[in-house]
């Protein structure tokens, strides 16, 4: 998510430094021609000299901001074509502030504002959200829990979890399936495995996989916050590349009929043939991705509707805590090796907010 926002900033900022640069360009041609009576050899060669004299050349006292060999009169007018082309392009640079505001806010709030209070405070992020869950939380219940994160995420610091709105995407899909096996990959601080141990039907079971340790941490003290033991969940601290292969052998897990992906977007197609190559999805087994559409996950998506295992849906809904912003989450049926999956092109659901 926080590499999507820094990719929409940098493409604005790249949009508007081509516009001045051209309209730079454009000026210093119109104004060569008119003072200089030369023509510009190359747009692009501003820097080495645009002009060359065509006879009869004007004398050297005429000004042409194109031409090094010439200098610019303070009085003459000519001289601000280029500048104010250039200020025509403000209203342009005002539409794109206008219409990637949301991007840039979600820039500042996820990026420059955590980083400065990093920097200010010296307490680590995730202990900065779990001293809020230990005040403002009911131990015991999970969807306290849950909306205390999201008034912390929502009021305070911004956190990269599932939120409310894909939040309850997952829990209907849930209550729908009722899986027994339930696989998390890529928990952050615990949101997700408490919505999806929340969802569990009785007897079933939670694996949830931390990639970073210091994540992996805080999540433990947040499930059990919430009241789920070890019997209900248990939390696998490591790289998902490196846990999935271990996964039937070290934690008895055969196969899964549930899994929910929210690490890294480009680790997701790689964690699926990871799965369907130690044969850990049961026949029908669900899939869910976050963030397929923010940051995005085009190549596992592709993947997905055109190898022929699965049945595509696409669930859209908004970026967490930022409705401005379009997301959704990628449902994927499991149809098995080898066979076609009926109806496999992806179907369209939008949740309102």
């Amino acid at each position: 998510m926080l590499r999507g926002a820094e990719r929409m900033v940098h493409i604005l900022g790249c949009r508007f430094w081509g516009a001045v640069r051209g309209s730079q360009i454009f000026g210093a041609h119109i104004f060569c021609r008119r003072v200089c009576g030369a023509e510009l050899a190359s747009r692009g060669q501003q820097s080495q000299g645009l002009c060359r004299t065509v006879p009869p050349a004007p004398p050297p006292s005429s000004s042409c901001r194109a031409c090094p060999q010439h200098t610019s009169s303070p009085g003459d007018p000519s001289a601000m074509v280029s500048p104010a082309i250039a200020l025509a392009f403000v209203p342009l640079l005002l539409t794109l502030l206008l219409r990637y505001r949301h991007y840039l806010a979600l820039l500042y709030r996820a990026v420059l504002r955590l980083w400065l209070r990093d920097r200010l405070s010296g307490v680590p992020r995730e202990h900065r959200a779990f001293q809020y869950l230990l005040a403002h939380a009911v131990p015991g219940d999970p969807r306290h829990v849950l909306s205390t994160f999201d008034r912390w995420s929502c009021r305070h610091e911004h956190l990269s979890c599932v939120g409310p709105v894909k939040g309850r995407i997952v829990e209907r899909l849930l209550a729908e399936r009722a899986p027994q096996r339930v696989l998390e990959l890529g928990t952050h601080l615990g949101y997700g495995a408490v919505l999806l141990a929340a969802g569990l039907p009785p007897g079933a079971r939670l694996y949830t996989v931390a990639v970073e340790p210091r994540h992996g941490a805080v999540a433990e003290k947040v499930i059990r916050l919430a009241g789920f033991d070890e019997r209900t969940v248990e939390l696998i601290v490591g790289p998902t590349d490196a846990v999935i292969p271990r996964l039937r052998q070290h934690h008895g897990l055969a196969q899964v009929d549930f899994v929910f992906m929210d690490h890294r977007k480009c680790w997701y197609l790689r964690d699926l043939r990871l799965l369907e190559t130690h044969r850990l999805l049961a026949p029908g087994a669900t899939v869910l991705a976050d963030n397929v559409l923010f940051p995005g996950a085009p190549h596992f998506l592709q993947y997905a509707k055109t190898c022929g295992r699965y049945r595509c849906r696409l669930h859209r809904a908004s970026l967490e805590y930022f409705p401005a912003i379009p997301d959704g989450i990628a449902e994927l049926r499991y149809a098995g090796d080898g066979d076609s999956a009926p109806g496999g092109d992806t179907g369209v659901h939008r949740v309102p907010h």
